[in-house]
């Protein structure tokens, strides 16, 4: 019963709400290293005319900020009217390390310039997971190691250049 007239209040809410309310796309996003997470959030269809600046706080989960994806601690959107759908972009560099996936979380926040301006939806929180890539191989790298592969083939000593390319302690 309580369910219900929790359900039934947040319902009346978005009914005489003058502002509208705003939720995430996905609540899961899957990035490749070397390439852009994607965020959108998505306004109640009732307030398309409604023009505002979405605030998403940003938090490291397992992913370091500045080396393992690239946002300040709080981006924002804009939320342009006569649009449902709003983005940005959030750039997640290669790095060097042979890692498992890692993350941060997203959570649209009330804005703090003007509180009343929009409301927070249910789906307001987003994980973004980054999926680690092995960086390609420059020209020059790879001539390096099909050079130093034929000379390790043919039981001569490696030149020193020839042990880290080979990932050789």
């Amino acid at each position: 019963m309580l369910l219900y007239l929790i359900v039934l209040l947040q319902l009346f809410q978005l009914i005489a709400a003058n502002a509208a309310t705003y939720t995430f796309q996905s609540s899961s996003i899957t990035v490749n290293e070397g390439e852009s997470a994607e965020i959108c959030v998505v306004k109640d269809g009732s307030h398309i005319s409604v023009q505002n600046l979405v605030y998403i706080q940003v938090e490291e989960i397992s992913a370091v900020r500045g080396v393992d994806f690239i946002a300040s601690d709080q981006i924002v959107i804009d939320s342009m009217s006569g649009q449902l759908t709003a983005c940005t972009n959030i750039f997640i560099p290669f790095n060097d390390d042979s890692e498992t996936d890692e993350s941060f979380r997203l959570t649209i926040i009330t804005s703090p310039v003007n509180v009343h301006a929009y409301y927070v939806g249910m789906a307001n929180v987003a994980t973004v997971t980054i999926k680690n890539v092995i960086a390609p191989l420059s020209c020059k790298e790879k001539l390096l190691l099909l050079t130093c592969k034929t000379i390790e083939m043919t039981g001569k000593n490696l030149p020193r250049p020839c042990i880290p390319a080979l990932g050789n302690p």
